[in-house]
Protein backbone atom coordinates (compact mmCIF):
# COMPACT_ATOMS: atom_id res chain seq x y z
CA UNK A 1 0.00 0.00 0.00
CA UNK A 2 1.43 3.05 -0.85
CA UNK A 3 2.47 5.43 2.08
CA UNK A 4 1.55 9.54 1.86
CA UNK A 5 3.41 12.09 3.43
CA UNK A 6 2.20 14.90 5.18
CA UNK A 7 4.78 17.10 4.07
CA UNK A 8 6.57 15.80 0.73
CA UNK A 9 10.65 16.79 1.93
CA UNK A 10 12.45 18.85 -0.74
CA UNK A 11 15.94 19.56 0.37
CA UNK A 12 16.45 22.96 -2.36
CA UNK A 13 13.10 24.50 -1.36
CA UNK A 14 14.46 24.34 2.45
CA UNK A 15 17.37 25.76 1.71
CA UNK A 16 15.96 28.40 -0.35
CA UNK A 17 13.51 28.87 2.38
CA UNK A 18 16.17 29.23 4.78
CA UNK A 19 17.91 31.65 2.98
CA UNK A 20 14.59 34.28 2.97
CA UNK A 21 14.25 33.41 7.00
CA UNK A 22 17.74 34.53 7.47
CA UNK A 23 17.05 37.45 5.34
CA UNK A 24 14.23 38.58 7.63
CA UNK A 25 15.61 37.83 10.89
CA UNK A 26 18.26 40.12 10.37
CA UNK A 27 15.53 42.84 9.14
CA UNK A 28 13.54 41.88 12.33
CA UNK A 29 16.76 42.15 14.56
CA UNK A 30 16.71 46.33 13.49
CA UNK A 31 12.79 46.84 13.15
CA UNK A 32 12.06 45.12 16.21
CA UNK A 33 14.82 43.93 18.52
CA UNK A 34 17.70 41.96 17.88
CA UNK A 35 15.76 39.26 20.69
CA UNK A 36 13.49 38.51 17.88
CA UNK A 37 16.30 37.62 15.78
CA UNK A 38 18.10 35.69 18.34
CA UNK A 39 14.90 33.44 18.92
CA UNK A 40 14.11 32.88 14.80
CA UNK A 41 18.04 31.49 14.80
CA UNK A 42 16.88 29.16 17.77
CA UNK A 43 13.92 28.17 16.34
CA UNK A 44 15.57 26.84 12.61
CA UNK A 45 17.89 25.03 14.65
CA UNK A 46 15.43 22.78 16.69
CA UNK A 47 13.11 22.43 13.86
CA UNK A 48 16.33 21.27 11.95
CA UNK A 49 17.10 19.09 14.45
CA UNK A 50 13.46 17.53 14.83
CA UNK A 51 13.46 17.14 11.18
CA UNK A 52 16.60 15.42 11.13
CA UNK A 53 15.87 13.40 13.62
CA UNK A 54 12.29 12.00 11.68
CA UNK A 55 14.15 11.96 8.38
CA UNK A 56 17.11 10.40 9.35
CA UNK A 57 18.67 9.76 5.88
CA UNK A 58 18.63 14.07 5.53
CA UNK A 59 20.72 14.72 8.17
CA UNK A 60 23.27 16.80 5.73
CA UNK A 61 20.43 19.09 3.94
CA UNK A 62 19.54 20.30 7.87
CA UNK A 63 22.79 21.46 8.78
CA UNK A 64 23.54 23.08 5.53
CA UNK A 65 19.78 24.98 6.49
CA UNK A 66 21.22 26.29 9.55
CA UNK A 67 24.46 26.98 7.56
CA UNK A 68 22.56 28.73 5.26
CA UNK A 69 20.27 30.47 7.65
CA UNK A 70 23.23 32.02 9.61
CA UNK A 71 25.05 32.79 6.15
CA UNK A 72 21.69 34.93 4.93
CA UNK A 73 21.48 36.49 8.30
CA UNK A 74 24.92 37.71 8.66
CA UNK A 75 25.29 38.78 5.95
CA UNK A 76 22.38 40.99 5.86
CA UNK A 77 23.03 41.91 9.38
CA UNK A 78 26.35 43.29 8.33
CA UNK A 79 25.04 45.21 5.69
CA UNK A 80 21.86 47.17 7.40
CA UNK A 81 24.35 47.48 10.45
CA UNK A 82 26.98 49.41 7.87
CA UNK A 83 24.13 51.40 6.21
CA UNK A 84 22.90 52.56 9.40
CA UNK A 85 26.11 53.49 10.81
CA UNK A 86 27.30 55.69 8.12
CA UNK A 87 25.60 58.89 8.94
CA UNK A 88 27.05 61.97 8.60
CA UNK A 89 26.13 65.20 9.94
CA UNK A 90 24.29 67.10 7.77
CA UNK A 91 26.74 69.78 6.54
CA UNK A 92 28.54 71.12 3.12
CA UNK A 93 31.09 69.19 2.18
CA UNK A 94 33.37 69.60 -0.81
CA UNK A 95 32.75 66.09 -2.95
CA UNK A 96 34.62 64.65 -5.39
CA UNK A 97 33.14 61.25 -7.33
CA UNK A 98 32.86 59.12 -10.22
CA UNK A 99 29.61 59.67 -11.69
CA UNK A 100 28.50 55.89 -12.55
CA UNK A 101 24.61 56.45 -13.69
CA UNK A 102 22.70 58.88 -14.72
CA UNK A 103 18.62 59.02 -14.76
CA UNK A 104 16.54 61.29 -16.10
CA UNK A 105 13.25 61.81 -14.32
CA UNK A 106 9.97 62.20 -14.80
CA UNK A 107 9.96 66.00 -14.33
CA UNK A 108 13.06 66.74 -16.83
CA UNK A 109 15.39 66.58 -13.69
CA UNK A 110 18.38 64.34 -13.61
CA UNK A 111 19.46 62.30 -10.68
CA UNK A 112 22.94 60.95 -10.93
CA UNK A 113 25.17 58.40 -8.95
CA UNK A 114 28.24 59.21 -7.74
CA UNK A 115 30.61 56.31 -6.61
CA UNK A 116 33.82 56.05 -5.49
CA UNK A 117 33.53 58.90 -3.37
CA UNK A 118 35.62 61.43 -1.51
CA UNK A 119 34.29 64.31 1.11
CA UNK A 120 34.75 65.54 4.78
CA UNK A 121 38.52 64.05 3.98
CA UNK A 122 37.91 60.31 3.38
CA UNK A 123 37.22 58.16 0.87
CA UNK A 124 33.75 56.60 1.19
CA UNK A 125 32.10 53.23 1.50
CA UNK A 126 28.70 54.10 0.03
CA UNK A 127 27.53 56.18 -3.04
CA UNK A 128 25.86 59.72 -3.39
CA UNK A 129 22.46 60.84 -5.26
CA UNK A 130 22.88 64.19 -6.60
CA UNK A 131 20.18 65.67 -8.22
CA UNK A 132 20.09 68.71 -10.91
CA UNK A 133 17.70 70.32 -12.31
CA UNK A 134 19.34 69.79 -16.06
CA UNK A 135 21.68 68.40 -18.25
CA UNK A 136 24.62 69.97 -17.82
CA UNK A 137 27.07 68.18 -20.14
CA UNK A 138 26.82 64.89 -17.48
CA UNK A 139 28.39 61.41 -18.43
CA UNK A 140 28.90 58.30 -17.14
CA UNK A 141 32.42 57.22 -16.13
CA UNK A 142 33.05 61.24 -15.91
CA UNK A 143 34.82 62.43 -12.47
CA UNK A 144 32.85 65.25 -10.72
CA UNK A 145 33.96 67.81 -8.38
CA UNK A 146 31.21 69.87 -6.14
CA UNK A 147 30.39 71.46 -3.11
CA UNK A 148 26.77 71.32 -1.29
CA UNK A 149 25.19 70.58 1.87
CA UNK A 150 25.17 66.49 2.18
CA UNK A 151 22.36 64.12 3.91
CA UNK A 152 22.07 60.74 4.54
CA UNK A 153 19.78 58.46 4.05
CA UNK A 154 17.74 55.86 6.58
CA UNK A 155 16.69 52.43 6.33
CA UNK A 156 13.40 53.64 5.89
CA UNK A 157 11.99 56.62 3.53
CA UNK A 158 8.45 57.59 3.13
CA UNK A 159 7.66 54.68 5.63
CA UNK A 160 9.19 51.65 3.82
CA UNK A 161 12.60 49.72 3.18
CA UNK A 162 15.01 51.82 1.32
CA UNK A 163 15.76 48.80 -0.73
CA UNK A 164 17.03 50.50 -3.99
CA UNK A 165 19.29 52.57 -1.73
CA UNK A 166 20.44 49.58 0.04
CA UNK A 167 21.22 47.09 -3.05
CA UNK A 168 22.57 49.75 -4.85
CA UNK A 169 24.89 50.92 -1.82
CA UNK A 170 23.97 54.98 -2.37
CA UNK A 171 23.41 56.25 1.63
CA UNK A 172 24.05 59.94 0.40
CA UNK A 173 22.49 62.40 -1.34
CA UNK A 174 22.99 66.39 -2.48
CA UNK A 175 21.30 68.48 -4.58
CA UNK A 176 23.23 71.20 -6.82
CA UNK A 177 21.27 74.38 -7.66
CA UNK A 178 21.02 75.77 -10.69
CA UNK A 179 24.19 78.54 -11.28
CA UNK A 180 26.25 76.08 -9.02
CA UNK A 181 29.50 75.29 -9.83
CA UNK A 182 30.99 71.92 -10.29
CA UNK A 183 33.96 70.48 -12.15
CA UNK A 184 34.41 67.59 -14.60
CA UNK A 185 37.10 65.53 -15.58
CA UNK A 186 38.84 62.62 -16.74
CA UNK A 187 37.27 58.87 -16.53
CA UNK A 188 36.50 56.11 -18.88
CA UNK A 189 33.08 53.80 -18.93
CA UNK A 190 33.38 50.16 -17.96
CA UNK A 191 31.95 47.73 -20.42
CA UNK A 192 28.93 47.05 -18.34
CA UNK A 193 28.57 50.88 -19.14
CA UNK A 194 29.22 50.67 -22.28
CA UNK A 195 26.89 48.15 -23.32
CA UNK A 196 23.89 49.56 -20.75
CA UNK A 197 24.15 52.94 -22.33
CA UNK A 198 23.55 51.40 -25.86
CA UNK A 199 20.54 49.56 -25.18
CA UNK A 200 19.37 53.24 -23.26
CA UNK A 201 20.17 55.31 -26.21
CA UNK A 202 18.73 52.25 -29.10
CA UNK A 203 15.83 52.04 -27.57
CA UNK A 204 15.18 55.62 -26.78
CA UNK A 205 15.31 56.81 -30.00
CA UNK A 206 13.33 54.00 -31.72
CA UNK A 207 10.39 53.74 -28.85
CA UNK A 208 7.85 55.74 -27.34
CA UNK A 209 7.91 56.84 -23.61
CA UNK A 210 5.96 54.35 -22.63
CA UNK A 211 7.14 51.20 -24.41
CA UNK A 212 10.68 52.30 -24.11
CA UNK A 213 10.28 52.34 -20.28
CA UNK A 214 9.33 48.99 -20.42
CA UNK A 215 12.03 47.46 -22.73
CA UNK A 216 14.23 48.86 -20.75
CA UNK A 217 13.25 47.31 -17.51
CA UNK A 218 12.80 44.00 -19.27
CA UNK A 219 16.41 44.23 -20.49
CA UNK A 220 18.74 45.86 -17.94
CA UNK A 221 16.65 45.22 -14.61
CA UNK A 222 16.25 49.93 -14.54
CA UNK A 223 12.52 50.42 -13.90
CA UNK A 224 13.28 54.15 -12.61
CA UNK A 225 12.25 54.85 -16.08
CA UNK A 226 8.49 53.83 -15.73
CA UNK A 227 5.71 55.66 -14.41
CA UNK A 228 3.62 55.00 -11.06
CA UNK A 229 0.46 53.25 -13.30
CA UNK A 230 2.53 50.94 -15.22
CA UNK A 231 4.31 49.78 -12.48
CA UNK A 232 1.05 49.37 -10.38
CA UNK A 233 -0.42 47.12 -13.55
CA UNK A 234 2.62 45.16 -13.64
CA UNK A 235 1.87 44.43 -9.93
CA UNK A 236 -1.73 43.84 -10.35
CA UNK A 237 -1.03 41.22 -13.47
CA UNK A 238 1.12 39.07 -10.95
CA UNK A 239 3.77 39.47 -13.42
CA UNK A 240 6.00 42.24 -11.38
CA UNK A 241 8.38 39.48 -10.49
CA UNK A 242 10.30 39.89 -13.74
CA UNK A 243 11.17 43.78 -12.76
CA UNK A 244 13.52 44.54 -9.86
CA UNK A 245 12.05 45.02 -6.40
CA UNK A 246 12.82 48.66 -5.68
CA UNK A 247 11.94 52.22 -6.55
CA UNK A 248 14.14 55.15 -7.61
CA UNK A 249 13.88 57.62 -5.07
Amino acid sequence: MKKYRLINFRPFVLLAACLCAGAFSAYLGFVASFAVSVFSLLTVVVAAGLIAVKIRKSVLPCIFSVLFFAFSFLNVFIILYRYENADVPAAIYAVDGRISRVEEREDQSFRLIVSDLFFGGEQRRFSLALYVGEDRGFAVGKRISFSAEVESFGLFFDGKLSSYNIVNNVKYRAYLNEGASFYLYGGEKTLFEAGNLLIYETLRKGLPDAEFSVAYALLTGEDCYMDGDTLKNFRSGGVAHILPFRDCI
